[in-house]
């Protein structure tokens, strides 16, 4: 059975001829648009009027023209709200610039609002009130070249299209390419018959292009794998603002694996605080490269404090070329640990393990250490390694025995850091000198040690603590005081034992003072005086005491000591053991006789009567 298409119909029930082809479907559309928009009203009014009221078509035609008010009330509606009314505040213009054009975070800038009254009425009583970003300093302000000193600034009555200025200098503190908004209030009375208060304002945000805290990253252009590599990141406050404190976060790449800095850090960022206006200063980083790609970009986002609120700063932004490594370089000393006083033997191992010939080879052993005598060691000059050369070199390298406290960073369990460089170029790069490291070597230091031995007949300040006749006079006593001090020590000293043997004219008077424990031990057998301490704490800090004892002995002067300088205490050493290293100490010190040039009434008071 076939099925016959569904025809449409217009209004008046007459059946629309639609045609058949693409091209007579375009002309239909053309000749017949008005019949093909009332269609959809057509199939409605069929579906839910025709036939159920009495009145269906008035029914129909008033349910239309209903849904045509609302619709048209909404859009009334709609542009009220879009498009408000003009106000009379409209006709009033403001205007903003700033100078210098360029605004700089943290330098002074000059704001200049001017205004002008476009309405038909004149402006009584103006009262201009600025409001400014948070950390805006204001420097000074200008009402139409009168000094205001305030932000909020009376006017004199604005008379139609009549025109003002407004000069307001000050600090701006901001994040670099960030917003900062100024506004404006213009209050003021209008009204021809009746008095209108009413305001205007507006906003004007300006961007900081960058700021007077000047900052630099200087990195190398290109470095080895898998070595140390350095940098540097200077600032420079150019304003004349301080600066409280600035933080630098670095964006490490992969690969590199940061070791050490020069400022401290604080939640992942370099921190440097007090910056004064005018001042700069630099910050110093390491670290070790690892496996990495051809190169590496390194990024720093800096900011400042400026009260409790953070301000970003222009980023650092710098790539590096990585070179793929051509030599290895280890360093080892022979006994594992350093000792003050004594040359050590350190050993630094190469090994060529690229494929290019090294030309123009230097190795040198290098330490900043203050303990190292020699900073700077050329162990090896050479004018060509070749791809698998291997080869051990040993030197020696003397040890301080002591150094000032000054150069110290630290006070205890120090270990001296020393490093092997080598410096080449290879042929295809013969206009530049590449450098290899090697990995920092860090070797503990037996503790330095300080062992004082002397006696006095006065103290420091004068008063006389001995008795007895000077010089010594033979058959009678005179009595001297003995000291001895330990101090300067890096590392606990353990089982530590000082000592010393009393002549045959010389006795122990049983008095003694110590800083700790119980003094000194004398035995008449041996006539040693002993001084026996369990544990001696690191004492090298300026702020550590000095561990002494004192204790008095007797001299009485022979007949054949005449014309000579008496002996009071012979044979005087210390012990101890080094807790870290496990090195014993044994120091010897000289022998004391009635030779007191440092003392005050015994000085050139020695020779036996």
């Amino acid at each position: 059975m076939t099925v016959e298409p569904k025809k449409i119909h217009t209004l008046k029930g007459e059946p629309l001829k639609t045609p058949h082809s693409l091209f007579g479907h375009m002309v239909y559309l053309s000749i017949h648009p008005g019949r093909l928009i009332l269609l959809p009203f057509k199939h409605w009014f069929e579906k839910h009027y025709s036939g159920k009221y009495k009145f269906d078509r008035a029914v129909f035609s008033f349910d239309l023209a209903l849904i045509g008010s609302v619709i048209s009330l909404f859009l009334i509606a709609l542009f009220l709200i879009l498009v408000p009314p003009k106000q009379f505040r409209d006709d009033i213009s403001f205007h903003a610039t700033v100078a210098p054009h360029e605004v700089v975070s943290g330098a002074s800038s000059t704001l200049v609002i001017t205004y002008q009254n476009n309405t038909n009425e004149p402006l009584r009583n103006p009262k201009l009130t600025l409001t400014f970003p948070k950390h805006f300093l204001l420097q000074s302000a200008s009402a139409n070249e009168t000094n205001v000193n305030t932000q909020n600034i009376p006017l004199q009555d604005i008379p139609v299209d009549g025109t003002g200025t407004i000069h307001v200098q000050g600090v701006m503190f901001g994040d670099v390419r960030g917003e900062q908004t100024f506004g404006s209030t213009l209050a003021f009375t209008h009204g021809k018959e009746t008095d209108v208060l009413d305001q205007k304002t507006a906003y004007y945000t300006f961007s900081p292009t960058h700021s007077t805290l000047s900052l630099d990253l200087t990195l190398p252009e290109q470095v080895i794998s898998s070595q140390t590599m350095s940098g540097v990141i200077t600032y420079k406050n150019t304003g004349s603002i301080d600066y409280k404190k600035i933080q630098i976060k670095p964006e490490w790449p992969d690969g590199f694996t940061f070791k050490d800095a020069s400022a401290q850090m604080q939640n992942g960022s370099f921190v440097v605080s007090n910056i004064k206006a005018g001042s700069s200063g630099s910050i110093h980083f390491t670290g070790k490269l690892g496996t990495v790609p051809d190169q590496l970009s390194f990024r720093f986002l800096p900011s400042f404090t400026f009260e409790t609120d953070q301000y970003k700063q222009e980023v650092l932004t710098k790539n590096v070329s990585i070179l793929p490594a051509q030599i290895q370089l280890t360093q080892f000393v022979e006994t594992n640990i350093l000792t003050p006083g004594t040359d050590a033997t350190f050993h630094i191992v190469y090994k060529h393990v690229g494929k290019e010939v090294l030309r123009n080879v230097e190795i040198t052993f290098t330490s900043r250490d203050p303990f190292i005598a020699k900073q700077t060691h050329r162990v090896l000059n050479i004018d060509t390694i070749n791809p698998g050369d291997e080869k051990d070199l040993a030197f020696q390298i003397p040890i301080r025995n002591s150094v000032a406290t000054s150069l110290l960073t630290s006070y205890e369990n120090i270990h001296v850091r020393t490093n092997a460089t080598a410096r080449y170029s290879l042929d295809r790069l013969q206009n530049e000198q590449l450098t290899t490291s090697s990995d920092e070597l860090k070797t503990p230091l037996t503790t330095p040690l300080n062992i004082e031995s002397f006696a006095r007949y006065t103290s420091p300040g004068g008063d006389q603590i001995g008795r007895g006749p000077l010089p010594p006079r033979v058959g009678q006593k005179t009595s001297y005081w003995i000291f001895w001090n330990v101090d300067g020590t890096t590392n606990p000293l353990q089982n530590t034992v000082m000592e010393g043997t009393l002549p045959a004219n010389v006795s122990f008077s049983g008095n003694t003072t110590a800083s700790e424990d119980e003094g000194v031990t004398f035995d008449p057998v041996t006539r040693k005086i002993t001084w026996d301490l369990a544990q001696i704490p690191p004492t090298l800090n300026p702020e550590s005491k000095v561990y002494s004892v004192a204790f008095e002995v007797i001299l009485i002067p022979k007949t054949e000591q005449i014309g000579s300088p008496a002996l009071l205490l012979q044979n005087t050493s210390f012990q101890g053991k080094d807790a870290v290293t496990g090195v014993t100490q044994n120091v010897s010190k000289p022998n004391i006789t009635t030779s007191l040039q440092s003392d005050t009434m015994a000085k050139n008071k020695a020779i036996v009567r």
